[in-house]
């Protein structure tokens, strides 16, 4: 597949320059964790030794990079043309909203949405001014 993960987050930091400090730690941190378990560097090692260095990054991870990462691969994943081809082939269902073609939502009871609303965000409250540390 062309265009995969890492076009679509070099593309998210180029259009959210804040996140890149935390994605490049989180990029240094993975390469480090490699080199100190495996003596190689990250894309040096196998799929099994890659699994292993992630899961212990994402154990001893602070500073959220790796929540962010694994989010933008999904993200980048599910709206792939061809990956939202094949669930369309499957199911039915096409991956496009008001804006892609489809049509806008009918009236629905919102009261159905409180749950949700609930729920804590899942994102990290950042002071203006304040940078993300590096």
């Amino acid at each position: 597949m062309d265009g995969g993960a890492a076009e679509y987050i070099d593309a998210t930091v180029h259009l959210v320059p804040s996140i890149r400090p935390a994605l490049l730690h989180g990029i240094d941190e993975v390469d480090r964790l490699a080199r100190e378990i495996k003596g190689r560097g990250f894309v040096e090692c196998s799929a099994d030794e890659c699994e292993q260095v992630l899961r212990q990054f994402q154990s001893a991870d602070d500073t959220d990079a790796f929540n962010m990462v694994s989010d933008f691969t999904y993200e980048a994943y599910y709206g792939h043309p061809q990956v939202l081809a094949a669930i369309e082939a499957e199911t039915g269902w096409r991956g496009l909203g008001p804006m892609g073609g489809g049509k806008p939502i009918e009236p629905f009871d919102a009261s159905l949405l409180e749950r949700v609303r609930k729920l804590p965000p899942r994102y990290r409250a950042v002071e203006a001014g304040k940078s993300v540390k590096a």
